[in-house]
């Protein structure tokens, strides 16, 4: 298999949670999460942070967009420097979710905090992918 078709493959796996969390902060957002599904959720945005970040992200970063700069693709103001911008913003909306998730059940600012960044990510991400495979 080659490298580009096992990134798009992890990517069928990372928009499947996706929806997932879109679902979650539907949830939130309706005040229906209780302390003890916090650590659920938790988990859920740590896949996001040690899979899609860590692993798949960092497989793009390391192996993917240098290759395309060799082939001449411009990285500076094209379009792999968007993609480590997009990158770097996903990064951000995981860390303001995990934050928001110790006062999740107690804090309606925690919860909207929670919400609003994962609405931004879901919808990063998928217009991410969606550029990636194309």
């Amino acid at each position: 298999m080659k490298s580009t078709e096992q990134l798009k493959n992890e990517h069928e796996g990372i928009k499947i949670m996706l929806e997932v969390l879109e679902c979650i902060a539907e949830y939130i957002e309706k005040g229906k999460v209780n302390k003890l599904e916090e650590d659920d959720i938790r988990n859920i945005v740590t896949f996001f942070r040690e899979f899609a970040d860590k692993c798949h992200h960092t497989k793009e970063e390391r192996e993917l967009f240098p290759t395309l700069e060799k082939m001449g693709i411009q990285k500076e103001g094209g379009p792999i420097g968007v993609m480590l911008d997009e990158h770097e913003l996903g990064r951000n909306h995981i860390r303001a979710m995990l934050e928001s998730l110790d006062d999740l059940a107690e804090s309606e600012i925690a919860a909207e905090k929670f919400a609003d960044n994962a609405y931004a990510y879901v919808e990063l991400l998928r217009q991410h992918i969606d550029k990636e495979n194309d």
